[in-house]
């Protein structure tokens, strides 16, 4: 098995890195570079670990599946990391993958939109990365044992989750116009190696963005510096990594 993440903030990458260790198998990033060297995925089985945005997968990682040669694949396996809700994940995947698609589970963990919430407390945030590792675990032992399953929970999301998702990739087409950069800002070059997409790059030692942001939002969640707002709305609102990710494993 081939166990392929696509991570902001480091929920996706420690679901990646458990499940790859329980099953001992290696695990790639889905950045900019792997997608447009990878046209075709060879492994027979493979697993996409991700977050849930707006009800469904991330853009580019929906895009780059559909736009892919699965010949050779035999089994999709899809993990989805979320705060609390549900979505339509199984729709998405069942409409490019069909019959390949096999399972898909769906692991609450710390919530990291900062667009709309400051990062949870500590207890919360405890309670669900340990609960979270007991769902690392059934995952690894159903796949071992062949006993697949497609987690397609009802909820609000999952019956609005069609237009929600509409509405999202709707917003993504001006999601950078409001990214600001504040006097703090010293150049130190993180926010472009933590974006998974390329979509940073750097103007006179400043951070601009190229029109493809998939709001993982790792920019501002990871800025040393808390430079980076979005719409004057976000500077107060405490930042969010995974405990167990450090930042040199997102910069990767």
């Amino acid at each position: 098995m081939q166990i392929l993440y696509y991570t902001g903030t480091g929920n996706s990458l420690q679901a990646a890195k458990r499940i790859g260790t329980l099953l001992e198998t290696p695990i790639e990033r889905l950045d900019k570079k792997f997608m447009a060297s990878n046209r075709s995925l060879m492994s027979k089985k493979i697993m996409l670990v991700f977050p849930l945005y707006y009800a469904g997968a991330p853009k580019v990682v929906l895009d780059y599946i559909s736009k892919t040669n699965l010949d050779s694949v035999t089994d999709i396996h899809v993990v989805v990391t979320r705060g609390a809700t549900s979505g339509i994940v199984d729709k998405q995947f069942k409409k490019i993958a069909g019959d390949k698609f096999k399972s898909l589970h769906y692991v609450s963990m710390p919530g990291n939109y900062i667009l709309q919430y400051a990062s949870e407390n500590e207890d919360i945030m405890k309670k669900k990365i340990q609960e979270s590792e007991n769902e690392f675990i059934n995952i690894a032992n159903q796949i071992k044992a062949g006993e697949y399953t497609i987690d397609n929970q009802s909820g609000l999301m999952r019956a609005v989750g069609k237009p929600v998702y509409g509405y999202f990739g709707m917003k993504l087409k001006k999601t950078d116009k409001n990214f600001l950069v504040m006097e703090s800002c010293n150049g130190c070059e993180i926010c472009s190696r933590v974006c998974h997409v390329g979509n940073i790059e750097m103007q006179n030692n400043k951070p601009t963005w190229k029109g493809n942001c998939q709001e993982c939002m790792a920019c501002i969640q990871l800025c040393p510096q808390s430079s980076i707002d979005y719409g004057k709305g976000v500077l107060s609102r405490k930042r969010y990594k995974h405990p167990d990710i450090s930042l040199n494993d997102l910069m990767k």
